[in-house]
């Protein structure tokens, strides 16, 4: 089973960063939260030389929705998508919601988690 899936891009980290959250925002997605690996381990004395961050992206109505059907979701909540520098490009990526939605078992909700995995995709394939 795929846990993932990925794109690559000639764009800049930046370049992909903004066209990224550009394209979720026109999916109605937001991002809560940004993580930069080089960033928060240089905090902590630590160099690790590229642009590798994670953000955490959410459609609270869906979100909702998800979570009054079955709240042990909110183990997978919020959306976790990533941009990495990877050499001469820029991989951007996410963790499929169907495939976690198959290993918790929970059947009920696939058709939101499918949804949500599809419009998440589109937001990557706009933004690279």
């Amino acid at each position: 089973m795929e846990l993932y899936l990925e794109k690559r891009t000639s764009k800049s980290f930046e370049e992909a960063l903004v066209a990224l959250r550009e394209t979720l925002k026109e999916r109605q997605f937001g991002v809560l939260w940004e993580l930069n690996f080089r960033d928060k381990f240089a905090e902590k004395g630590f160099e690790y030389g590229k642009n590798h961050m994670i953000l955490e992206v959410c459609n609270p109505k869906i979100a909702i929705e998800i979570l009054n059907a079955k709240p042990d979701m909110a183990y997978f909540l919020p959306c976790k998508m990533m941009i990495r520098d990877d050499g001469d490009s820029v991989v951007v990526g996410m963790i499929k919601p169907e495939a976690l939605v198959d290993i918790m078992g929970e059947d009920s909700i696939k058709e939101a988690a499918l949804m949500v995995e599809k419009t998440l995709w589109s937001a990557i394939e706009a933004a690279v």
